[in-house]
């Protein structure tokens, strides 16, 4: 670090292959004029870059406003910065001791979540409506104190996928107007099982699934039970999820070599790495296409990793309450819910038809009925289903497409097959191979 009367100028930072980035060099981004003081408090290794004499979580707080950031090196651009949603609302325990300990792994959070509970509301957009984005001044009796000191938090009256629209949009998004980008979405930790075709419901996994949209890496996480959370509960799902963060984090800042992301237009006009069956009569390579790879082929790790760097793999993760510390790649089981239609009493169906009444809603109340409870039937007996590997103590793992069935961007099933094969590193704890943070040439 260079320091000037206390004050932090600039740095150097050098690269594990030797490279060095010079930072206080005039034009390189001095940042002195601002006048804030870092304490030379550590050394550490981030991303690959040995940083000395610099405190990580003050510097980006003090680098927390546009203006400053626009004036910085490189710096700032390599800082993990780690989006947080969920379906469960700003309230959420869950939610909070996940934001706590991606914090306490030093990396800069971000929360833009409901304001209430949008539960099961799929991909549901608000179009057309004003949406109030609150900070977390306004919210500060839904957040306790010690999570709100770890990341910025906002809010918004709307869904899970309007909260990642407000969030990623490039031109006006809240990260945008913050001066960073998201490096990885975390939608949960859900409160309840996302589970075989909860993912077609779940406003966790759409999240998951917009943030891929807008061509960022995602993962949607649950804790798969309904029961009454236990301290247990809550350390066995926050711990299984920052593991999977890690891992992901690890082999997106090994591959990517930037930390860059394409904004949504360029996914239109980028190379990608799709594998499609060759039609009749054709060739490899005829149309633009590829050969589906085979099984021994050993690139396959790289093309899974390149469709979860462009956001076209969403991760989707379930942990059982009686979590046996492993994880278990996994597809998704068949689950199908019955007896879930119940009628209301007769008070309140009074009410609800002088309801109906009042807001001149068509039509005379024939009946009032909710949906919910009920009985849920599984399929047994599913080769590596996500409801099997819960079943069994595993936390499930299921790498599945963001985009819907024929999309030009939508890994074939050839490769998505390999998703299934689990890393044999000892501290892999089954992870999926192509999860593990060894470089995918060594495979």
């Amino acid at each position: 670090a260079v320091l000037c009367d206390g004050c932090f100028v600039g740095f150097k930072a050098t690269r594990t292959r030797g490279e060095t980035i010079d930072n206080s060099r005039p034009g390189g981004g001095n940042i002195g004029s601002v006048g804030f003081v870092v304490p030379v408090l550590r050394r550490q290794r981030l991303f690959g870059l040995q940083i000395s004499s610099l405190h990580t979580r003050q510097v980006s707080r003090a680098l927390s406003t546009s203006r400053i950031r626009r004036r910085c090196s490189p710096y700032v651009a390599m800082r993990t910065t780690v989006l947080v949603t969920n379906d469960d609302g700003v309230q959420s325990v869950l939610l909070h001791e996940l934001v706590r300990k991606l914090s306490d792994a030093d990396l800069d959070v971000v929360v833009v979540a409901p304001t209430h509970d949008q539960s099961a509301c799929g991909q549901k957009l608000n179009m057309n409506r004003n949406l109030l984005l609150r900070t977390h001044d306004s919210t500060s009796s839904a957040i306790s104190a010690n999570t709100v000191d770890k990341a910025q938090f906002y809010c918004l009256d709307g869904s899970p996928s309007d909260c990642i629209i407000a969030a990623l949009e490039p031109r006006n998004g809240v990260l945008a107007q913050l001066g960073t980008h998201a490096r990885l979405v975390v939608s949960g930790i859900n409160k309840g099982p996302n589970l075989a075709s909860d993912v077609l419901y779940s406003g966790t996994f759409a999240a998951a699934r917009q943030a891929g949209m807008y061509g960022v890496p995602s993962i949607a996480t649950s804790w798969a039970s309904y029961e009454k959370l236990r301290p247990s509960d809550v350390d066995h799902a926050t711990d299984a999820t920052l593991r999977v963060v890690t891992a992901a984090l690890r082999i997106l800042l090994e591959d990517s070599g930037s930390s860059s992301q394409p904004l949504r237009s360029e996914l239109i006009t980028r190379d990608h790495h799709r594998f499609r069956p060759n039609p009749p009569g054709s060739s490899p390579g005829d149309q633009g296409q590829q050969a589906v790879p085979n099984g021994d082929c050993p690139n396959t790790v790289k093309h899974l990793r390149d469709g979860f760097r462009h956001g076209d793999l969403v991760i989707n993760l379930n942990v059982p309450p009686e979590w046996n510390g492993r994880f278990q790649p996994s597809t998704l089981g068949a689950m199908m819910y019955r007896d879930v239609l119940h009628d209301i009493e007769a008070s309140d169906f009074a009410s609800a038809s002088a309801k109906s009444c009042e807001d001149g809603s068509p039509g005379r109340v024939a009946r009032v009925v909710r949906i919910g409870g009920g009985g849920v039937h599984v399929m047994p007996d599913v080769p590596n289903s996500d409801t099997d590997a819960v079943k069994r103590g595993f936390a499930a793992l299921s790498t599945l497409n963001c985009w819907p069935e024929t999309h030009p961007l939508q890994l074939d099933p050839a490769v998505m097959q390999h998703a299934l094969h689990s890393s044999s590193s000892k501290d892999a704890s089954g992870l999926p191979l192509w999860l593990d943070h060894q470089p995918a040439q060594t495979r």
